[in-house]
């Protein structure tokens, strides 16, 4: 652990960059977009794109080499920038390599700031015998202090021992891009059928099943829609898996799978879009919701993590249980039903996106957060 005061603003992010857009990269950017102009230097160590086909945290002579190549990444890249302070983005399918990347950074004299991005971590460590628990609290002590996206993950971590001090709560933001479109507030005419949109990994943790029952239980109360699924999956077979289910149980032109998309074309996509739906099962905070709020879409999620942060229900948006295909459809009814609703919780959405979830706030936020610490080091 680094004694004395932060002597510069040097802080490298272990993570990636869009595209692809992932949670962990979108955030990364943000910061950024953001840090520079409060005179920091960031920089990043790329751990590059995951493959879909070979799952991170999986033991494979795949997941080896990349732990050994990112492992030299940090040492490498740390000796010759020699950043004050390091983040490290927390994934509970890389527990290992996260104490590790921390082991090795305190030994270099870094300041390590852990960053919540797992969205399972919680039920992973209740489900955990006593020694797996004794382990999981000695990773979490390994960083200096933590970034936890909202209040949910805030009282987890001091559950797991964290002092206060050194936690701080910095919600996701959304990239330049889509602040310009959340400050603009136009948005073309809706298309007839009406369009849900879902977008994330196609799977069961974003409840992709719930999603299924609950537009064919609309389509046996003959709403008109047209279902777009936007995004891929990390586990192979899901896709296709889905795709069945979907041709099996609804009307042939009613859904469409599109691949994961970038920057304008899954702006295009939103704007479109009259109800956007992500009835996941666990979540922190998941970006994609807050992308589809800056672009004034009516959204309906499930009040998991700390998604009922941002989400007044039916303020900004509507709330559901998870695993309730009933309540998503009834939700999904209703907002379809009714324009001038849909209108207002996208308006309020963007007023929320404005004053929350722009990056010169997450900036900003960091900024204090390291300012507080050279109190403490």
């Amino acid at each position: 652990m680094r004694r004395g005061r932060i002597r510069s603003k040097r802080i490298a992010f272990m993570s990636a960059l869009p595209p692809p857009s992932t949670g962990e990269s979108n955030v990364t950017q943000t910061y950024f977009e953001s840090l520079p102009d409060l005179g920091y230097e960031p920089f990043l160590i790329d751990t590059g794109v995951r493959s879909s086909a070979k799952m991170p945290g999986a033991l494979s002579a795949y997941n080896l080499v990349r732990f050994f190549r990112h492992f030299h990444l940090l040492v490498k890249d740390c000796l010759e920038f020699r950043p004050a302070v390091i983040n490290l983005m927390f994934a509970s399918t890389s527990i290992l390599k996260f104490a590790s990347f921390a082991w090795i950074s305190n030994l270099m004299g870094i300041l390590v700031i852990g960053q919540m991005h797992s969205a399972a971590i919680d039920s992973i460590y209740e489900a955990s015998s006593r020694i797996q628990k004794k382990y999981l609290r000695f990773v979490f002590s390994l960083p200096f202090a933590w970034i936890v996206l909202g209040e949910y993950w805030h009282e987890f971590m001091l559950r797991v021992g964290i002092r206060p001090e050194r936690l701080c709560i910095i919600p996701n933001a959304v990239k330049g891009n889509f602040e310009k479109v959340a400050t603009d507030r136009s948005r073309p005419e809706e298309t007839d059928p009406p369009i849900i949109l879902f977008v994330g990994a196609v799977g069961m943790r974003k409840g992709m099943d719930v999603l299924l029952a609950a537009l064919v239980d609309l389509q046996r109360k003959d709403v008109r829609f047209q279902a777009i699924i936007v995004g891929g999956t990390y586990f192979p077979g899901d896709l296709e898996r889905f795709e069945s289910e979907f041709h099996d149980r609804l009307r042939p032109g009613s859904f469409e799978f599109v691949g994961p998309q970038e920057n304008e074309e899954l702006i295009a996509r939103l704007l479109q879009s009259s109800v956007f739906v992500l009835p996941s099962r666990a979540e922190n905070l998941p970006v994609a919701l807050l992308e589809a709020m800056a672009c004034g879409t009516a959204v309906i999620a499930t009040a998991v993590g700390s998604v009922p942060d941002v989400i007044q229900d039916w303020e900004n948006g509507v709330l559901v249980p998870p695993n309730d295909s009933e309540a998503l459809s009834e939700a999904m009814a209703a907002l379809l039903a009714d324009g001038q609703l849909r209108n207002r919780l996208g308006e309020n959405a963007q007023k929320t996106i404005i004053a929350h979830h722009l990056a010169r706030g997450a900036g900003e936020k960091m900024d204090r957060f390291i300012r507080a610490l050279e109190e403490r080091v």
